[in-house]
């Protein structure tokens, strides 16, 4: 990805005093049972990249949803004309040493990959909760779920940076609602 994107930053042909990428990709799970019956298996994948353009101290942003070289040849030049046009009204410059250059990399600890377990383990896992959530004949609706998400993210940008990003994240809900007469 970063040999990907450091050669889009060098193909746009815009005037630029500074040009940054931050492309994301993000893939998400959700599962939700109810009652012991799986209510939703559902998987869904992102991706995307904000442009950032600094031009005469002002600053243009732009975004797309592909890191197709000419989709993010188009967001830099919307990027470019807004900063552009905003640069005859700015109250005070930005300078490029507000954008200092970063190099580094972020990967959120975690003991077991988010694929350890199948699609049907976690399944078996959400129904068994919601039997054991089922602690009385008064308990009318039980509820298990969980979330996943892997998130990464590249910036780069044309003094240098480079950083990257991987975040894993788990989230989990139980719930059992009773009713006790009318």
């Amino acid at each position: 990805m970063w040999s990907e994107l450091k050669k889009a930053i060098a193909s746009f042909d815009i005037p630029a005093d500074w040009i940054g990428i931050r492309a994301v990709k993000e893939t998400s799970t959700n599962r939700l049972v109810r009652d012991t019956l799986p209510q939703l298996n559902g998987k869904s994948f992102t991706v995307g990249a904000m442009l950032e353009v600094l031009v005469n101290g002002c600053l243009g942003y732009a975004a797309t949803n592909s890191l197709e070289l000419s989709s993010l040849q188009t967001a830099a030049q919307t990027a470019y004309k807004q900063a552009l046009a905003a640069s005859e009204w700015w109250i005070h410059p930005f300078r490029e040493s507000e954008r200092p250059k970063v190099v580094g990399e972020y990967k959120s600890p975690f003991l077991e990959p988010l694929d350890a377990l199948s699609p049907g383990e976690i399944n078996d896992l959400l129904v068994r909760i919601c039997q054991t959530l089922k602690v009385d004949d008064k308990i009318v609706q039980t509820i298990a779920s969980a979330s996943t998400t892997e998130r990464e993210s590249w910036f780069v940008s044309s003094n240098g940076s480079e950083v990257y990003q991987k975040i894993l994240s788990i989230g989990t809900h139980y719930g059992a609602t009773a009713q006790d007469g009318a």
